[in-house]
């Protein structure tokens, strides 16, 4: 079974990260960054926290 995972990303931790970045190869440059657990998801709150904040 294949298992996805998806991480909500700040752009501005990537571009800090030293590496090749052209249009071509950004999608496979930050794929082996995210297997080699050099890039962080960024903190996403439970729906209940974001209806809280957003006065629902």
């Amino acid at each position: 079974m294949c298992t996805k995972n998806l991480k909500l990303v700040n752009p501005y931790f990537i571009k800090q990260l030293p590496g090749r970045k052209s249009d071509v190869k950004d999608a496979q440059w930050i794929a082996e960054c995210v297997l080699k657990n050099l890039i962080k998801g960024s903190f996403v709150p439970e729906p209940v926290v974001q209806d809280m904040r957003a006065g629902k």
